[in-house]
């Protein structure tokens, strides 16, 4: 999970972090955590999909609901949790789709209750991939992706959303996307998720037949059987 925690007043945002450090060493999880003192600079500099922003309501440079607001209109995916002082700005805080809304002093246990729902939310939906298209940034979910076909030095992303063709190396996809995701060629990534079929040479991604080679072939099954497990001889027709 990647973090960010936007606040002008220092000793506020280290009180943050410490909960989110906390977080990471005893429930064990994966949380990369970045800190931001110029919520303006934040949201104009921001090209890296987070997972959660947890923002200061109050702030002199750029108050956290117009930083909210101009955060959705890139990152429509992000989950944001306020900071603030008391309880006034709550109804603020729906009209961005805030997740939570904490009145300081923050508690240990609040925080840790609103990340477990959290993480369990983000499991369930999927990885965030952001990538630039001709029409600007364009922000998908792992699992809205079918497959991904490599040409050169770009590759399609083939989604329930639509088709995006971005500047890309088919390796760099791979590590994006990681687990769930395997290559039958060099020139195709398909989501596990989605395969219907594997029959002799072919794999069935969506309405898409794509053809397992020679050389991915082994590496390609052996990673299906891990993904499927049990399940996977029922979907493969030798």
């Amino acid at each position: 999970m990647k973090a960010a925690v936007v606040d002008t007043e220092r000793d506020r945002a280290e009180h943050i972090v410490h909960l989110l450090e906390r977080y990471r060493v005893l429930r064990g999880v994966e949380l990369e955590i970045s800190v931001f003192h110029n919520p303006v600079d934040f949201v104009t500099d921001y090209n890296t999909p987070l997972d959660l922003i947890i923002i200061a309501a109050e702030m002199p440079i750029m108050d956290g609901f117009e930083c909210a607001s101009k955060l959705r209109s890139i990152d429509p995916l992000v989950m944001i949790i306020f900071i603030s002082s008391g309880t006034r700005h709550v109804m603020a805080a729906f009209d961005v789709e805030a997740v939570g809304y904490f009145v300081q002093p923050v508690s240990e246990a609040a925080m840790f209750a609103k990340l477990d729902r959290i993480k369990q939310y983000i499991n369930y939906r999927g990885k965030k991939i952001l990538i630039s298209t001709d029409n600007g940034i364009r922000i998908i979910r792992s699992d809205e992706i079918y497959y991904v076909e490599g040409s050169n030095q770009y590759i399609i992303y083939h989604t329930s959303v639509g088709n995006y063709r971005v500047r890309c190396t088919m390796k760099s996809a791979e590590q994006t996307l990681g687990e769930g995701f395997a290559r039958p060629t060099s020139s195709f990534l398909v989501n596990l998720n989605y395969v219907s079929q594997i029959s002799r040479g072919e794999v069935r991604v969506a309405d898409a037949g794509i053809t397992i080679s020679r050389p991915k072939k082994k590496a390609f099954l052996e990673r299906c059987r891990t993904y499927f497990g049990t399940g996977f001889e029922s979907r493969e027709v030798t």
